[in-house]
């Protein structure tokens, strides 16, 4: 490998960005978490050269992609930084993935080594089978009391042994290289991987809480929190590396604990955070106490904006907002919640063109519905596609800009107005969930006929997962029979909150399921498996 090059621009590359953050401010913390660990830039940037050079042992290359399933410690950083010195792609996967859906993310990366906590290696190895991966590195004390027996020799290595060579040098990287291959809900299909240049990961995710880059940014003061998990885009992109563009320091909070949040930002020092807009709610309802203004965060970015105004004056900080996706980064910014709406998202970030289209892809006139696309001032800025799915591709980025499929209302001052999905996809507390896949696996139980899975609009922002149901003729199968049914197949955020058993499905002329219908009846009738007391396990 070839040492970073000096002529790339710090801002370009993560590999540029940590190499230069070491040389500059090494003896500045990088990174802290919940159980006490920290790391300066030069500790950080020393760890992640080892486990480059442990990688490339391993035989990853440039290119390669490898699993990541970590939980929120400083080793999930360590290793991004790792796999980003030996020019490797990270594949994050939701800890809570399983079954059918991990098998097909397993296979679809073309992924030959995971790095995962030891708790999942019988639910990867289940989904990986004998022969897709080849090295499994196991965070955890479990790696060293497994019987071998169930794994070809040499296939398990403790995470420990990452860091225990000598430093590597970093590859010289460019910003069109693919720092993160990402899954996001499908459709009409399976779980798609967007892959995502190192551009967007640090400009268009790292710097969305931003109109532009000049306006009121983080600085190396700052202390950044990262609530959100590390295997989306929010926790890597919007928390860690926003703290590393600034050279500030990022701690890693495990999880999100409604009860221990404000107590967590004092004990690191937290000025900045993006917070879900689950989170927010959460918060609000939380009864009051001193913690509400003792703490010194100064900046909240809530992602969707939801009772932001009352939230920045029980909390007294200052409360931005931002719309995007994983395939774009932050598009639609605002940098103040004065007047902000629930429905209000605000304005086009710099550096991209947004317009509001109809189905032939015409603009519509101001106050007019529209779908919302974009595409950016330079290349790399976005995502260049699926590279797995060249159909799903040219469908999103028709006419050289990326479609949505969310609906908005542009107003004659510039501001954008959220209107609705338009994709079959469901948004709960800042997960994606792909109604096929709740589908496939509810239809997969043998007294289901069919199944239509939908978003209902939830209080806690965003939405819940409800599902109608065709049974067999003769069944007797229950609500709480499905529920136990699904919670072994689907991750928990997945499992169906609502379920209604129906004799049959609306359908277009056409035999379309309408959701739309199915949609309008909201949650009358339905079952509710909050209400009757079932808890679905994280685990």
């Amino acid at each position: 490998m070839q040492e970073t090059v000096s002529a790339i621009d710090m801002s370009e590359t993560l590999v540029a960005l940590l190499a230069a953050q070491a040389e500059r401010r090494g003896d500045q913390v990088a990174l802290t978490d919940t159980s006490g660990a920290a790391l300066t830039y030069a500790e950080l940037w020393h760890s992640a050269r080892k486990v480059a050079g442990r990688l490339a042992e391993l035989g990853v290359e440039r290119g390669n992609r490898v699993l990541v399933m970590l939980d929120n410690t400083v080793d999930h950083p360590v290793l991004l930084a790792g796999l980003a010195a030996v020019g490797a792609t990270s594949v994050p996967i939701n800890t809570a993935q399983k079954g059918a859906v991990l098998a097909h993310m397993v296979a679809d990366s073309a992924a030959r080594v995971a790095v995962i906590e030891d708790r999942f290696v019988e639910v990867m190895t289940d989904a990986a089978g004998p022969d897709r991966l080849d090295h499994i590195v196991v965070r955890g004390p479990g790696v060293d009391n497994r019987d071998s027996s169930d794994q070809a020799p040499g296939r398990l290595h403790d995470f420990s042994t990452l860091l225990s060579g000598e430093p590597d040098t970093a590859v010289e990287a460019h910003p069109s290289d693919i720092a993160l291959l990402v899954y996001t809900s499908g459709t009409t299909g399976l779980s798609k991987a967007v892959a995502m240049p190192n551009l967007e990961l640090i400009h268009a995710q790292g710097g969305r809480h931003f109109l532009s880059d000049t306006e009121r940014p983080l600085s190396a003061g700052d202390v950044v929190l990262v609530v959100c998990p590390l295997f989306h885009v929010s926790g890597l992109g919007s928390g860690l590396v926003a703290a590393w563009r600034a050279g500030a320091r990022a701690h890693v909070a495990h999880r999100f604990s409604a009860s221990g949040f404000w107590r967590e930002v004092s004990e690191a020092g937290a000025t900045f955070t993006m917070l879900v807009g689950a989170m927010g709610e959460i918060l609000l309802r939380n009864p009051v106490t001193p913690e509400d203004r003792t703490h010194g965060m100064r900046r909240i970015s809530m992602v969707p904006a939801t009772r932001i105004e009352e939230f920045a004056e029980r909390f007294g900080v200052e409360v931005c907002s931002s719309y995007g996706s994983t395939e774009t980064g932050a598009i639609i910014v605002s940098s103040d919640a004065a007047g902000l709406g629930r429905s209000v998202m605000g304005r086009a970030r710099e550096g991209y063109e947004i317009r509001l289209v109809d189905e032939r892809d015409d603009e519509v006139p101001i106050g007019v519905a529209g779908e919302i696309v974009v595409r950016s001032s330079r290349p790399w800025l976005i995502s260049p596609g699926y590279p797995n799915d060249v159909a799903a591709t040219a469908a999103a980025w028709r006419n050289g800009w990326f479609h949505t499929g969310d609906s908005a209302v542009k107003d004659e001052a510039g501001n954008f107005h959220f209107a609705g999905r338009i994709k079959d996809a469901i948004r709960r507390r800042g997960e994606n969930i792909s109604a096929f896949e709740v589908e496939r696996e509810a239809t997969a139980h043998p007294e289901v006929v069919e199944c239509a899975a939908f978003g209902i609009t939830s209080a806690e922002s965003e939405e819940e997962v409800k599902i109608a149901v065709v049974r067999t003729a003769s069944s007797k199968l229950t609500e709480q029979e499905l529920v136990e049914f699904l919670q072994d197949r689907l991750a928990y955020y997945a499992v169906p909150r609502y379920i209604a058993f129906v004799d049959r499905l609306p359908r277009t002329e056409t035999h379309k399921i309408q959701k739309g219908s199915l949609r309008a009846l909201g949650v009358d009738g339905a079952w509710d498996r909050v209400a009757a007391g079932m808890v679905v396990s994280r685990d």
